[in-house]
């Protein structure tokens, strides 16, 4: 028998009485495969329907503890982080979903820059399905919190059912689904909605690449593929350009490690891996981009007209075309202290813990713990992606058509695939001390490594002048305790005795659980309520006079009792909120969070004011003819993200060509 890397039934009295959730028929293979197949995967009521509970448990934890979270809002007063939520994504996919229930498919925004593609617009939302279904049904406010929680939990489950295919028992999935729900770039679901439409679906995809792999027959592989085309599709319709890119690296490297270098059939011959290597990167592919046609093209066809096109930033947008690479110090302060703005690189204390004693537990089957080095591997190529230009930087720039071009704009941006890794080895550790099968105990360097790794880290942090957090110190910590408690527990002890048998398979994974959850949300949320912040979300104070969220407007009642003098546009100005300062370029963007900025109906605030068309607007990919007309009334370029009148404006007939009626002003 071919040994796999996922451990079989077996008569050993410590047998994990919970298999993987998943249906066995991918594994049924006929008499002629019997000694060379596919990896068997053992049905979730393989010892009676009581074992569905853990799993349903485990399920109904990851649903409440991001309700929690939301509930207690931390970090957010209220969920809404950044100008990026209530400045651009919460008025894009209100009109989205406004359009949606009346019937229209939107694909043209008329509303803001004098008119744009709405469908072509890469972050508009159009076919990403979740933006669909949510704002279509709910007010903006209750779809933007909805749509976190959505993420949120999708992202813990998909996860959770990702570790349960690999193997893990269930407390040891649920903490690959609690470590990778509440990562930084899944959580960004209240600030940055594009990377979270990229990260939550990166589980999805592996797991359907898993099954896919290990499916006997055509049809139940294509059913798997399409798994994988779905989650495609949506990171392409929900990030378009660099987040999807970085979406599809992820899955072509797990892709070609499960065909070419550990198969769930390991007596195939290198030509029958690369044929599997091309067979199911096509299908997928196929797939992916057929379900993402209808918002890929039109996507297409704008973007090549748009200020961006080819995905270069020239012209206005030349300054933010390339941002200076992380040093070694920099990216371990962002990745291990909880001081950086919105804790968007955070990887955890206790995360960072359980993932570096993975490779020290694995089980000794072969595969296993290849899965561990791949994850590794691939997490340390994916920490060094924000650096300085590297070797493996240049091979990818030779390899990846069009990749240096897309990656040098926020390289930190590459840290989206980063944080599935961590949250899976994470899982194996705690996985390994449940169903440890070596006579010996648990090795005690998984306990003294990722400590006595983590103390030199904060040791040069503290030289560079860096300090790592307390809450990182006990995640840290109290994860070696653990790991400690659970090699004298494995020591020595009789594997049938009830007690060890107990803290090795549920009270030690149960309070790295815990402990994975405290750090950093729990704490929070502790905090939250113990300051007595913690609220059902509301609007913030600060943008609660903003149109998408019903706020009062004097000059917009005003301009819309002027419609049947119509068609016209307006344009709000201020020129103390736009303009440069202290040598940067400032634009109403940056102070949308003043009332006095919200009063003049500059950004997109336009697309929740029924009828009213604004000729400025705030948008990353605008139509190269509009940003040259309006540098030319102007006179000057400005910060690509925004087309503002400026002063020189005002004199030109070009302002007359646009149709202006109005002007709003303080």
């Amino acid at each position: 028998m071919i040994r796999d890397d996922l451990p079989t039934q077996s008569n050993e009295t410590d047998r994990d009485d919970t298999r993987p959730d998943v249906s066995e028929r991918c594994s049924e293979t006929s008499s002629t495969q019997s000694r060379t197949r596919a990896a068997p995967l053992a049905p979730l009521n393989a010892t009676g329907r009581g074992a569905r509970w853990p799993v349903m448990l485990a399920v109904l934890t990851l649903v409440l503890l991001p309700a929690l979270a939301l509930w207690a809002g931390p970090r957010s007063n209220g969920g809404i982080l950044h100008g990026d939520s209530y400045g651009f994504f919460i008025p894009m996919y209100a009109y989205l979903g406004d359009r949606l229930a009346a019937g229209d498919i939107p694909g043209w925004n008329p509303h803001t820059l004098s008119g744009a593609p709405f469908a072509g617009d890469p972050e508009s939302g159009w076919m990403y399905l979740p933006a669909m279904v949510i704002y279509s049904l709910f007010p903006p406010m209750s779809a933007f919190t909805l749509f976190a929680a959505f993420h949120l939990v999708f992202a813990g489950i998909t996860a959770f059912a990702l570790g349960r295919v690999l193997g893990f028992t269930v407390f040891a999935a649920l903490v690959t689904g609690v470590a990778y729900q509440f990562s930084p770039f899944v959580e960004g679901a209240e600030c940055c909605g594009v990377r979270t439409q990229v990260a939550s679906w990166l589980p999805l995809s592996l797991l359907g690449i898993e099954l896919a792999l290990r499916c006997p027959t055509w049809l139940r592989r294509a059913g798997w593929w399409s798994v994988t085309g779905l989650a495609i599709s949506q990171m392409l319709a929900g990030w378009l350009g660099q987040g999807a890119y970085y979406g599809l690296l992820t899955i072509a490297a797990y892709l070609a490690f499960r065909t070419l270098v550990a198969p769930p059939t390991t007596s195939l011959s290198l030509r029958a891996r690369l044929t599997a290597l091309l067979v199911h990167g096509a299908a997928v592919l196929l797939f992916g981009f057929g379900l993402a046609a209808a918002g890929v093209l039109p996507r297409i066809d704008a973007v090549g007209r748009s200020n961006l096109a080819g995905g270069a930033y020239q012209g206005n947008a030349a300054e933010s075309g390339e941002t200076s690479g992380w040093h070694l110090m920099h990216a371990l302060d962002r990745v291990l202290t909880v001081d950086d703005e919105r804790y968007q690189w955070y990887l955890a204390g206790a995360v960072f813990a359980l993932a570096v004693a993975a490779p020290l537990v694995a089980p000794p089957v072969a595969r296993r713990r290849a899965l561990m080095i791949f994850f590794a591997v691939f997490t340390l190529a994916v920490f060094f992606l924000p650096f300085e230009p590297t070797p493996l930087h240049h091979a990818l720039y030779a390899v990846l058509p069009r990749f240096e071009v897309l990656h040098q704009h926020v390289s930190s941006r590459s840290l989206v695939m980063f944080f599935i890794g961590p949250a899976l080895m994470a899982g194996a550790t705690v996985d390994a001390i449940a169903r440890w099968r070596r006579p010996t105990s648990l090795p005690l360097s998984a306990a003294l490594l990722p400590a006595l790794l983590f103390i030199s880290i904060a040791y040069f942090l503290a030289v560079d002048e860096r300090e790592v957090g307390q809450i990182t110190i006990v995640g840290v910590f109290g994860v070696a305790l653990l790991l400690g408690a659970a090699t004298i527990v494995t020591r020595g002890q009789p594997r049938d005795r009830p007690l060890p048998r107990v803290m090795r398979s549920a009270l030690i994974p149960l309070l790295l659980v815990i402990l994975v959850f405290w750090d950093p949300a729990g704490s929070q949320i502790l905090s939250a309520i113990d300051d007595g912040r913690a609220s059902i979300p509301q609007t913030p104070r600060t943008v609660r006079e903003l149109s998408c969220f019903g706020g009062p407007s004097g000059a917009a009642e005003f301009l819309q009792d002027q419609q049947a003098d119509g068609p016209w546009r307006y344009f709000g100005n201020d020129f103390a909120y736009v303009g440069v300062r202290d040598g940067r370029w400032q634009g109403y963007w940056h102070d949308l969070e003043r009332r006095d900025v919200q009063r003049l109906l500059v950004v997109n605030q336009a697309l929740c004011l029924d009828g009213l068309h604004d000729l400025q607007g705030s948008n990353p990919v605008q139509s190269a003819r509009y940003t040259e007309y309006v540098a030319a009334m102007n006179g000057r370029d400005q910060e690509y993200h925004e087309s503002n009148v400026l002063q020189g404006g005002f004199s030109s007939p070009l302002l007359d060509a646009l149709n202006a009626r109005f002007i709003v002003i303080p």
